[in-house]
């Protein structure tokens, strides 16, 4: 295709520069102007473990829209990779949702804001409109990779890079579903949102504080009349009780109480 002649580019983003931090610090005149839909492709991260879209009837990849100069172009194409043909820059027609006229910011002027939530997405929650009609839009530039079109696994730096972008396109309004049906299964979401596997201290702590009940009298020939609570470690239940209370609290420097009596289940009043 021939390459558009325009005082400003617009450009669709899929990757890593959905985060609106990376594209001011790569293109510091970029400005977010919407979001879109670009239809017979599919998402991937390919062999080098980046992002990329490959042509697949059916399917769709939504990004986000930014306008970018000459000058920030040449920058993206140093940042993607263009003269080393690990990416092509290619135009394509989407289907364009443009924000409105005051959401339409500089993507440095949102950082300075305090991100996109902060700058935008409280807005948008507070706007009925922060849309306008979506249309077609043509000659929007998109960076595939031909080269590299295997389905591969992210590198580590990579996922938290995604998972910004992600952040902030859902701010923008780009469905949530949609992550989680093509994205999810092969970028995961941030360490803190994983479930971890405890490890054997906390599994410690916990087994002092909330411990099991012991018939500890039972051999003493009290049978089931008394239950009693015993806290398997002392050094773990001092540790919890530490952990409860402040450093200024006399209670937290207090030696525990070992064993202590409960009123037993099968307790009858005379």
């Amino acid at each position: 295709m021939p390459y558009p002649k325009q005082s400003s580019q617009m450009y669709f983003a899929y990757g890593s520069n959905l985060s609106l931090e990376q594209m001011a610090h790569r293109c510091p005149d970029s400005r977010y102007i919407g979001r879109a839909i670009l239809p017979d492709h599919a998402w991937q991260i390919n062999e080098r473990g980046y992002a990329n879209v490959v042509p697949r009837s059916g399917s769709s990849v939504h990004g986000l829209v930014y306008a970018i100069g000459a000058a920030d172009e040449a920058r993206l194409d140093r940042c993607e990779g263009v003269q080393t043909r690990l990416y092509s820059k290619t135009y394509h027609e989407a289907i364009f949702h443009p924000a409105r006229s005051k959401f339409q910011l500089f993507t440095r002027d949102i950082v300075d804001r305090g991100g996109v939530v902060r700058a935008v997405g409280r807005k948008f929650k507070r706007s009925r409109h922060f849309e306008q009609s979506a249309r077609l839009e043509r000659d929007m530039l998109v960076y595939i990779s031909k080269d590299y079109v295997r389905q591969s696994e992210p590198r580590s730096e990579y996922v938290d890079r995604i998972n910004k972008g992600i952040k902030d396109a859902t701010s923008l309004g780009v469905p949530m579903d949609y992550y989680e049906q093509h994205v999810r299964h092969i970028v995961p979401g941030r360490q803190s949102h994983r479930v971890r596997t405890p490890s054997p201290f906390a599994q410690q702590y916990a087994n002092a504080y909330y411990p099991n009940h012991h018939d500890v009298l039972e051999d003493r020939g009290y049978g089931n009349t008394h239950r009693v609570r015993r806290m398997e470690s002392r050094d773990a239940q001092r540790h919890a009780q530490q952990m409860r209370y402040p450093w200024w609290n006399p209670t937290r420097w207090a030696y525990p109480v070992r064993v202590f009596y409960e009123r037993p289940s099968n307790f009858r009043e005379w």
